[in-house]
């Protein structure tokens, strides 16, 4: 049953030796782990079986398509987070953005193989703010300019949809008038060919 693909799940929270995974029938189901070996991480795609008292336990790791790492307090490789599809890092006009920080995050999503948009958020603070970030969108990564206090492009930037590319339902960033970007698989597509658009309710 283990090599099932019923049985092949997402972890999606993870608290020392136990958390959630979420089935590929989207069930939400707490899980533990089978062996001290085993260090599941949000992200991991995992075999895992029903014990007969209805326990949910995580067998195995699948091979990961990328991962998220970082070094811990040893300076020792720690990782957070496996395949990752989308990096959404926010920042603001003020205080002044971290170029070199938004730099990193920019290499780590190329070595990843993973998608990142920009969203800038506070833009009601500062006017003619845009031309900080104009180096980003020349290199075609998506800047999405917000304001949470004027309430400026929450309702039409980052949508629920289903893309016919790689006919996922996933998340849709709007990356220009009337065009989205599937977090998914990084297809920009025109509003009006996608009939499976739909707004995230605030």
């Amino acid at each position: 049953m283990v090599d099932s693909v019923k049985n092949i799940g997402k972890i999606t929270s993870v608290f020392g030796k136990t958390g959630t995974l979420e089935s590929i029938h989207r069930d939400r189901l707490k899980f533990l782990v089978q062996s001290q070996k085993l260090k599941p991480v949000v992200g991991d795609n995992v075999h895992w079986t029903k014990q007969a008292d209805g326990t949910i336990l995580v067998t195995k790791i699948l091979e990961p398509n990328n991962q998220l790492e970082k070094l811990n307090q040893f300076g020792q490789k720690q990782t957070i987070a496996s395949n990752v599809t989308q990096i959404l890092l926010i920042t603001a006009p003020l205080p002044k953005p971290n170029f070199l920080l938004i730099d990193k995050f920019l290499l780590i999503s190329e070595l990843m193989h993973c998608n990142l948009s920009i969203i800038f958020n506070k833009v009601d603070l500062v006017e003619n703010n845009d031309h900080q970030l104009q180096i980003y969108q020349k290199l075609d990564y998506p800047v999405v300019m917000i304001s949470a206090k004027e309430k400026i492009n929450l309702k039409t930037e980052i949508v629920n949809g289903k893309c016919p590319t790689c006919t996922c339902d996933t998340l849709l960033v709007s990356v220009a008038k009337d065009y989205f970007r599937c977090i998914t698989c990084g297809t920009d597509l025109k509003q009006h060919i996608n009939g499976k658009i739909s707004y995230i309710p605030h």
